[in-house]
């Protein structure tokens, strides 16, 4: 959560967050030896200016979404499921499409 300043101009850009959401208890057992199930979700919110087509949209988005979609972190049990995609349209002067990707990933406690 840090202070920023959206961007001015006729260039895209994107915004990434993650949230976190609920997780589950999935084994039972003596501390350290607890598995717990953990997911959340990736949004990348990508803004175009209005009235420029989407072609750079589309540009950026084809070059995000392969590396996510379908793909796990390698060291770790992080994994992604499939991207969904959402042309919000107009917002705030700014075309803005949003890519969603869910993830989860197993923590031992």
């Amino acid at each position: 959560n840090e202070t920023h300043t959206l961007t001015s101009g006729n260039a895209a850009w994107i915004q990434l967050s993650v949230s976190h959401q609920i997780g589950s208890q999935n084994t039972l057992g003596t501390s350290g030896n607890r598995k717990f199930m953990r997911g959340g979700q990736v949004v990348i919110q990508v803004f175009d200016p209005l009235n420029g087509g989407l072609s750079t949209t589309d540009v950026i988005i084809e070059a995000i979404r392969p590396i996510f979609e379908g793909a796990r972190i390698s060291g770790t049990t992080v994994r992604f499921a499939d991207a969904q995609l959402i042309e919000e349209g107009p917002v705030n002067g700014w075309y803005q499409t949003t890519l969603n990707i869910d993830f989860k990933y197993t923590e031992q406690r």
